[in-house]
């Protein structure tokens, strides 16, 4: 029975229901010759994918990012789940948030990226800078690119040029090891050389000044 079949692929992956969709989109005398069938595949991925990203999204410790801590020694998921809570609820520690979803503390910056949330040591964090995108369509907004010691970067667009250079400010006050402001020189190091890009952060921090 094509039902019990999906029902038991749908129980297995998670997803209620998933033989009512299947089995409706394949023709009773036909079966799997169905041009329905087609289609099935495709859905089938995208189903378990969306899943699997809601599923995450309940449950926080399943992050990528909470994973890669863990491993990489800073606690367990639960431990490091209940150092983000403290920090983002504990005035001891300095909080900022904006509209957009950004969330910036002494330790943490997290975000929303699409289903899935974003959450990176500061200390990782190594140059961050202003960018401002005209389009035909939308006309001019601005963003704030944070770019982190692995290479990895991230643009997080904000409701006004003001609001990005507000973000600006409260690293370059609280993160002295960051890099404020786009050069060109700091552009060249990222692409060839990322680990001086890091010392150039970590000398200005020792003198004082992290921002030109």
């Amino acid at each position: 029975n094509k039902m019990i079949l999906f029902g038991i692929l749908g129980a297995y992956f998670g997803i209620p229901g998933l033989g009512l969709v299947i089995t409706s989109i394949l023709d009773k005398d036909m079966g799997l010759l169905a041009p329905g069938v087609f289609f099935l595949l495709p859905a089938l991925v995208l189903w378990f994918f969306f899943f699997k990203a809601a599923q995450t999204r309940r449950d926080i410790k399943r992050n990528g990012e909470i994973q890669r801590l863990a491993k990489a020694g800073f606690g367990t998921p639960d431990e490091i789940c209940a150092k983000i809570d403290a920090e983002l609820s504990n005035s001891l520690h300095f909080s900022h948030s904006y509209k957009g979803g950004l969330f910036i503390t002494q330790n943490w910056i997290i975000t929303r990226i699409g289903m899935s949330v974003f959450i990176r040591p500061t200390k990782e964090l190594i140059w961050a800078y202003k960018k401002e995108t005209r389009t035909n369509y939308a006309g001019v907004y601005f963003s704030v690119v944070l770019v982190f010691s692995d290479g990895k970067m991230l643009e997080v667009r904000t409701e006004s040029e003001l609001k990005s250079e507000e973000i600006l400010l409260v690293i370059y006050e609280k993160l002295g090891h960051v890099l404020i402001g786009y050069k060109e020189v700091y552009q060249q190091l990222f692409k060839s050389n990322i680990s001086q890009l890091i010392a150039v952060g970590v000398k200005r921090s020792e003198q004082g000044s992290n921002q030109d």
